[in-house]
This record gives structure tokens, sequence and C-alpha cells, in this order.
């Protein structure tokens, strides 16, 4: 299979490099090390929207540039990208990790082991599949939702820093508010773990110990935080948007 479709063998090779790069970057950080690992994050994203984007056509669904930037893919790309060309965030090599070591084993068990091997004969090959198996169905929910923690807690160090210009980092911001705010549209567990972050502050802030001066700044922050999610909600842009394609022409010309 990876002869058949030497995009998919690409994509796998991209994602070992990236996964190697996080772990490298996470036990000794080097400035080439995050630049390798972001670089081959975004590779394997730029195949992945690729063949999403030929797919749809193909099947005669829509591929207007709204369509195209709200699967998460997409997003996936653009965050990456926004923080190529940004400083150094070391919880962003964390995130980057979980991904890719999930594709890369499920690769190896669905493409090398069963297009390469066949029908493994050997007990060991066997038992070696279904431990793949079970490991990813066993691990996947519970590294997922650590990966959501991760993207809120990345997102929250952006946006302050940001805020309180600290660093000059407001294209980034946007794009992962952006992403953030799709993230909250499709996943639950976003849903639960914002609701819940949000309301522990919430009540940390309400305490009579703490400065007024805090409490108005939460409350700025709130208000601040919701016109944002407006801005970076892609349903709530015109409908005209859709009549553009990939290639950035109008559909009835």
């Amino acid at each position: 299979m990876a002869r058949k479709d030497p995009l998919h063998f690409i994509w796998f090779i991209c994602q070992g490099v990236a996964f190697i790069g996080a772990a490298g970057f996470i036990l000794r950080p080097t400035s080439f090390l995050y630049r390798q690992q972001l670089i081959a994050t975004i590779s394997a994203y730029v195949i992945v929207v690729y063949k999403e984007t030929m797919s749809r056509s193909k099947r005669g669904r829509e591929t207007g540039l709204r369509d195209v930037l709200a699967t998460e893919n997409t997003q996936y790309l653009l965050v990456n990208t926004g923080l190529l060309f940004s400083g150094q965030y070391y919880l962003a090599m964390h995130i980057n990790m979980i991904y890719p070591i999930f594709h890369v084993v499920t690769y190896v068990r669905g493409v090398i082991m069963d297009g390469l091997l066949g029908d493994p004969k050997s007990p060991i090959l066997k038992d070696v599949a279904y431990a793949i198996e079970k490991g990813v169905k066993s691990s996947y929910d519970g590294a997922m939702n650590v990966a959501a923690v991760l993207e809120f807690v990345l997102w929250a160090h952006i946006y302050t820093k940001t805020l309180f210009r600290m660093e000059n980092q407001w294209l980034l911001c946007c794009l992962y508010s952006t992403f953030i705010r799709a993230r909250l549209a499709n996943s639950p567990s976003s849903k639960q773990v914002l609701a819940y972050a949000a309301d522990t502050i919430d009540k940390l802030v309400q305490l009579d110990m703490m400065p007024s001066a805090v409490k108005r700044g939460w409350e700025s922050l709130n208000e601040i935080m919701g016109q944002v999610m407006i801005v970076t909600d892609l349903a709530s842009y015109p409908t005209e948007l859709q009549q553009y394609t990939a290639t950035g022409k109008p559909k009835d010309e």
C-alpha cells in the first residue's frame, strides 16, 4: 500500500520525523529541533489537506474557501505555520508529540503489517498487532483529553502574553483563537475543559481576598475573549465566502 500511495508514505515519514523532533526538543531544547519538528508537522498536514480537498472535489462536495478553512487539519496546518514564524513555545512540542504517536503506530499496524506482511501467520506478529490495537483503543481518549488541555493552556499563554504586550504575536493569537473556536464547536471534551477552567477561575476571582483590580481585569478579559470568539466564528461570516473555490475563483466563472 505504501508503494501505491506514495503521499501516504511521505506523510508517515513526516509524522515520524515530527515525533522525533518533538521528543528531542523536550529533552534538549534547540532552535533546530523546534523548527525541524514544525516543518515536519506542517508538511504532514499539507499532504492531508491536499488529499482531503481532492477527495471532496471528486465526490462533488464543496471545496470553497470556508469549507477548506473549516476542516480540522487545515486549522492545525495554519496554527503550526504560525508557530513556526513565532517564538519558541515549549508546550507546542508536547502537543505535537501526542498526535504523531498515534499516527505512526496506526500506520505501522494498518499499512505495514497488513499491506506488506499480509495476514500475519506468526503468533508473535499476531500478538504485536493485537497489542497495538488494544493500546491505541485504551489510550486514545485520554491522550486526546491531555492534548485538549495543553492546547487551551498554550492558547492562554499566547493570549495573555500578547494582551499585556509581553510579545507582539497578534497574528498567532488570532490563528490560535480561531483554532480554539473551531475545537469548541467540534469537540465536547474541549467544551468541558474550557467550561471547567473558566468556572474555577471565576470562583477564585470572586473570593473576598481578591483585589478589585483583579476582578475588573477578569471581567475585561472575559469581554475581550467573548469578542474574539465571535470574530473567529467562521459560521458567522457571509455565505458569499462559499462561492470561492480552493483556487480563489468564483464558482460561476
